[in-house]
């Protein structure tokens, strides 16, 4: 039987996000489909993953390269062997929404259409989602019409997110090049007069260097792929549309070029002069069409950017002022015309611009030379302590509480914006962003929290951060166990962190291999928050507290109401079976929401007075002390409770997903290292909760001595070990 629709999968040193990729696609609700994967001689171990997913499921067909050819190639590949008379593209390190293939088809069906679009997220290395561009409500637009709509840019560019008829696309063949979707698209749009849009964003986009469609490394030779991908963008469309027709294309380019050096941080490559040339030369040769559509943006990059007497850090200003500027004349259509007040008007929010960054530099500078004058006359001990500046419960609190009990010659303050309370005295009270928070930032010799730079001043007109003063000690005791790579945040190159504190062995042996630290910078004290776990008086309470989907955010209350991740809560805090439980065995169950869900509250309600719901934000150690029992999915708090050696279920309906978008891949597996059960189904969560109560709530033995493996500091000295640590590099 023929498919409906075929999915061609490139593959190429993908391993550790083929699995997330696959996920996504088997489980598409338009089952009739078939999944081509074409390894391009993959040197990992994608081939075995391939392997893997082929035996379990017959749609899924592996083709392999004999030699390696690129992402075009492979994509040609696929079209040519498949059976299908619809056909998608999907990038093995990226995913997708279930019902992304079904929502197209239908679109392209009920529109009588040869091509439909969604939109897409884009989802950075450490999981956070985000929407790029608004999208237009569901129904066709004539091309010329995409081609000059600005919120629908970034879902035009790229080959996948989009469903096609194999007939239109079948004889055109993607180029082995940098940026090898625009002559493809800009191809497809010359054949064809309308595209129907699906609003929702369907397609999760990895936005990360070294992905399929992104070099890891930047040559002279990329330019020119890109500069000609794009020059055959504009040849095929120039057959069909003016030139005025084509000026967002132009301008949105010519942003991506300054973009890429932005992004990439070209500036500082060894070879950025010879790469310089190369930029320069396309642009003169009006490869973007800009001399034509925007004789400002022309000029401005050949003159005023790409200017070899200018110097990098002066280049670096002039490529953002150049972005925001190009930006405006993007979106704003008076720009369109030759009007002089327009241009003045944008020269004058960049010279305002300008002018706050003058005056911001001015304030830090001036905090900079009164803490020199004051610093003699100051305590000579200044520790700067804190956490998110509205909270007092985390690592930040409980290392400020120790110190301020402790007889030591310190002048410990305590960073916060929350109303004067009884918990911190006046004296040790800094008000975030006063005054006095600001000049002692400068006059400090420790600063620790547990948000990085949560508690950095940020200056008065453009709220920049506050640059870390060099002599001083920044210590980073973290909000959570670190299970998961953040290097790009966290690591040694990436941050100005100088002491990285740990709070278990695994991970502290993780962050030593992974962050580019030197083990003298990395310290396993366990955490300051820890200390407050050992004296605890638990009741007969069940604490249910999943995390948050970070996809859910931009939802409206109907919208949110129709997703699984509230149906999977609000069936399982209206189970009867659940009551019946409670009453049974005389427990009460409180459900803590994820502070990122305050908006959707409303939504949650119970009608068993054996359950609560935190409406108003909670002490959440306070939860996990009094609490017996743990219910959540892959949220961080596990692994306090796990410290206090009680029992947790993991019911996780959404784990492949979960992992991808919110963890990623790292040395941690709450199968394989979890200090309970991983549950998927409503069932099985009831019969496992069951048990557990049966058991008084007690840990099972395998889990307790996992979790003395994975905490072997539990000596109440946390706090004490951090600060010996910190005192002694100080000294």
């Amino acid at each position: 039987m023929t498919p409906t629709v075929s999915i061609i999968v490139p593959v190429y040193n993908v391993e550790k996000y083929l699995p997330a990729c696959l996920d996504s696609l088997i489980n598409q609700t338009l089952q009739d489909i078939e999944i081509i994967c074409v390894n391009d001689c993959s040197p990992d171990g994608s081939d075995t993953v391939l392997q893997q997913y082929a035996e379990k499921d017959d749609r899924i067909k592996i083709v392999n390269h004999e030699y390696n050819q690129g992402l075009g190639a492979a994509r040609n590949t696929g079209v040519r062997v498949a059976s299908a008379n619809y056909i998608g593209f999907v990038d093995s390190d990226d995913y997708v929404a279930t019902d992304m293939f079904e929502l197209l088809y239908n679109a392209i069906q009920d529109n009588q259409v040869q091509m439909a679009m969604c939109g897409i997220s884009k989802v950075s290395d450490d999981g956070l989602v985000e929407t790029a561009g608004e999208y237009l409500k569901k129904g066709n637009l004539s091309v010329l019409d995409v081609l000059k709509n600005a919120s629908l840019y970034e879902a035009l560019l790229p080959a996948w997110n989009k469903l096609y008829i194999k007939d239109l696309i079948k004889d055109i063949k993607q180029l082995p090049i940098v940026s090898e979707d625009q002559p493809f698209i800009g191809e497809l749009f010359s054949k064809i007069d309308a595209v129907s849009i699906v609003p929702k964003p369907c397609y999760y986009y990895r936005n990360r260097e070294g992905t399929l469609s992104k070099p890891k490394e930047h040559t002279p030779k990329n330019w020119d792929d890109f500069f000609d991908a794009h020059r055959l963008f504009f040849k095929f469309l120039k057959s069909k549309f003016s030139e005025k027709d084509l000026r967002l294309q132009s301008l949105r380019r010519g942003f991506s070029v300054l973009w890429r050096i932005k992004r990439f941080n070209l500036l500082n490559n060894s070879n950025w002069a010879e790469q310089e040339n190369r930029i320069r030369k396309h642009i003169k040769q009006d490869a973007l069409g800009l001399k034509s559509n925007s004789k400002m943006v022309y000029y401005l990059l050949l003159f005023i950017i790409f200017n070899k007497s200018v110097s990098k850090q002066s280049k670096k200003k002039r490529i953002n002022r150049g972005m925001q500027l190009i930006q405006m004349c993007a979106t704003n259509p008076r720009s369109q015309s030759k009007d002089l007040f327009f241009v003045i008007k944008m020269m004058r929010i960049l010279l305002q611009q300008s002018l706050f960054s003058v005056l911001d530099k001015v304030e830090i500078n001036f905090y900079k030379a009164l803490a020199v004058a004051w610093k003699p006359f100051m305590h000579k001990h200044i520790w700067l302590i804190g956490e998110r500046v509205d909270t007092m419960q985390d690592n930040g609190f409980a290392f400020f509480t120790y110190l301020e009990n402790a007889s030591i010659d310190k002048r410990i303050f305590y960073i916060s914006s929350v109303p004067r309370s009884s918990s911190i005295p006046k004296k040790n009270r800094l008000r975030y962003n006063s005054f006095y928070h600001k000049l002692l930032f400068y006059v400090a010799e420790v600063y620790a929290n547990s948000h990085y730079n949560t508690g950095y001043p940020r200056t008065t007109y453009l709220s920049s951060i506050y640059p870390k003063p060099s002599k001083c000690l920044n210590v980073f005791l973290q909000h959570g166990i670190t299970n998961a790579d953040v290097s790009p945040y966290y690591g040694k190159q990436n941050s100005d962190i100088d002491l990285f504190v740990c709070g278990a062995k695994p991970e502290y042996d993780f962050v030593v291999k992974n962050f580019g630290y030197s083990k003298e910078d990395i310290l396993f004290t366990g955490f300051p928050r820890f200390d407050n776990l050992h004296d605890n008086t638990t009741k007969k309470q069940i604490l249910f507290m999943p995390t948050w989907r970070r996809t859910l955010s931009s939802l409206s209350l109907d919208a949110f109401r129709k997703t699984e991740y509230y149906k999977r809560i609000d069936q399982f805090l209206n189970a009867p079976e659940l009551t019946l439980l409670l009453e049974k065995y005389n427990y009460t169950l409180i459900f803590q929401p994820h502070y990122e869900m305050k908006s959707f509250l409303p939504a949650f309600k119970t009608v068993s007075d054996k359950i609560s719901i935190v409406k108003d934000g909670g002490e959440i150690q306070t939860l996990l002390k009094e609490s017996a029992l743990l219910i959540t999915d892959v949220s961080s708090v596990h692994f306090d409770f796990a410290y206090m050696k009680k029992p947790i279920v993991y019911y996780c309906w959404d784990y492949p997903q979960l992992i991808a978008t919110h963890l990623g891949k790292g040395y941690y597996s709450h199968g394989e290292m979890g200090f309970g059960p991983v549950v998927e189904g409503h069932n099985q969560l009831i019969d496992t909760l069951s048990s557990m109560l049966a058991n008084n709530a007690n840990m099972e033995a395998h889990y307790l001595d996992r979790v003395s493996a994975f905490f072997p500091l539990m000596d109440n000295k946390n706090c004490e070990r951090l600060y010996t640590h910190i005192n002694s590099i100080v000294k």
